[in-house]
């Protein structure tokens, strides 16, 4: 920064080149720096909240994330980076209200947009995915000291509590990223039906197109962490075309209690990213109970690629089951 050493876009773009390499107290400097030399706007005090936040210096981090708000106060993103901030430091009260209030404003956006007979900003649904991902880094790290996109594990205030908080708090975001999506509002507090949890099998197609015997195949045990959806990823890499010999892959449901018509949404992921090619969307036929087996790729002509899966069923809207497995 010798030559213009006041430039502020320049230390803003060398602290977010520093937070991408791990860098965290030299970003931390260049985001204050850009701050000094003039560039007061909410994306540095978001970026330099948060990397206090993986630092691990939580009152820095809640202190300049509600600086952030403060000039921002509709940016959904900052109540849900300050909820898990608070879970880091044992506050699960807090905790809760500011995810309460994140998710309170997203719907509003959604509403805002729907009554103007528009669609809310695409950015929307990375922000509660996002938000959703950096719970599962969380969890993950208290229950794995595994610490990827999250502060040490020792700088934690961690308790039963605060687990138990993060793990509800994961799902709720997940309930209403699809209610919103769908149906424009939040999702009802309970959900009629029950799903057993998932086996997975896989089959090669007849001449017809359809699945000979399936034969299951070992699932891989859940970890929190393992969905980390892409804002902008415009090629999905998840599949692959078939050949002759194909095995494709289904998952098993069995299930009770359900209503045909209701909604059934089912999310794939490859790698920690959300395959959008493969997400079914369509609403239950199968009547009340009885078993099913849902191929994960429609029609003949592609295959999953190699991988670690994870598949979310949820019914109305509410995530009741989810499983993973490797191909």
């Amino acid at each position: 920064m010798t030559i213009a050493p006041n430039y502020a876009n320049a230390y803003y773009r060398r602290a977010n080149a520093n937070f991408a390499l791990a860098r965290y107290d030299k970003a931390i400097a260049d985001y204050q720096a850009a701050q000094e030399s003039g560039r007061e706007d909410v994306n540095v005090s978001w970026n330099l909240g948060w990397t206090y936040y993986i630092s691990g210096k939580f009152d820095q981090s809640a202190a300049t994330t509600q600086e952030a708000i403060t000039i921002d106060q509709k940016q959904v993103a900052l109540y849900f980076n300050m909820g898990v901030i608070y879970l880091a430091k044992g506050d699960v009260e807090k905790a809760r209200k500011n995810y309460e209030v994140g998710i309170a404003l997203a719907s509003k956006q959604v509403s805002d947009a729907k009554a103007k007979k528009a669609e809310p900003s695409a950015s929307l649904w990375w922000v509660l995915g996002t938000a959703s991902n950096d719970l599962d880094s969380f969890l993950l790290c208290v229950a794995t000291k595994e610490c990827r996109n999250a502060p040490a594990v020792e700088t934690m205030i961690s308790s039963d509590a605060a687990s138990s908080a993060g793990r509800d708090l994961r799902v709720r975001l997940k309930n209403a990223a699809v209610a919103l999506e769908y149906t424009g509002k939040l999702p009802a507090e309970t959900v009629k039906g029950k799903i057993e949890p998932l086996e997975f099998a896989k089959a090669t197609l007849d001449s017809t197109g359809k699945p000979t015997k399936l034969t299951p195949i070992e699932g891989n045990k859940l970890r929190f962490g393992l969905a980390q959806e892409e804002q902008g990823q415009t090629q999905d890499t998840s599949v692959v075309r078939a050949t002759a010999d194909t095995e494709q892959i289904f998952v098993q449901l069995k299930y009770a209690e359900m209503t045909d018509g209701q909604s059934l949404v089912v999310k794939v992921y490859r790698d920690n990213q959300e395959s959008p090619w493969l997400r079914t969307v369509e609403d239950w036929k199968l009547g009340v109970s009885g078993k099913a087996a849902l191929p994960l790729t429609l029609g003949t002509q592609f295959t999953l690629a190699p991988g670690e899966y994870r598949v979310e069923v949820y019914i109305d809207a509410h995530l009741v089951q989810e499983g993973a497995f490797k191909k």
